[in-house]
């Protein structure tokens, strides 16, 4: 098979798996609020640290061939409705202020894209996370 067969077959793959997916989240869904959070322990090495585990309602990945994601119809579809830079923002600082707080040595933030795509996740909402985790490490 030849290169441009290749990128023929990838495409129509892609388009295949973009017209399966059908996003479970409600039309109506605050876009101010996390899928969820929730504090827990992990092992890190050979012990067990406290962590706050974000689940954040992002945009859909855009590599709809990725076969890694056990959550494509749980991303948000910004063609339904935008979700913007400072609404993500908000659903991070949401999971913060709580009395757990203190206790916390790891947070671990999911996404329903790529954290490092600019289309999905934009460069504003980075810097505030890293912002915000520089000055509250736990």
């Amino acid at each position: 098979m030849d290169s441009k067969n290749v990128t023929q077959l990838r495409t129509k793959l892609m388009r295949l798996a973009r017209s399966l997916r059908v996003c479970v989240i409600p039309e109506n869904a605050d876009l101010e609020k996390p899928q969820s959070w929730r504090d827990d322990e992990v092992l890190r090495g050979d012990h067990l640290v406290k962590r706050r585990r974000l689940v954040l309602l992002t945009p859909k990945c855009s590599s709809a061939s990725c076969l890694m994601c056990p959550l494509p119809n749980e991303a948000w579809d910004n063609s339904r409705r935008v979700i913007s830079a400072a609404q993500i923002i908000k659903q991070f600082d949401s999971c913060f202020g709580h009395s757990t707080d203190e206790s916390r040595q790891m947070v671990t933030i999911y996404t329903n894209g790529n954290f490092f795509a600019d289309n999905e996740i934009p460069p504003l909402v980075r810097q505030h996370i890293y912002e915000y985790n520089r000055f509250h490490a736990g």
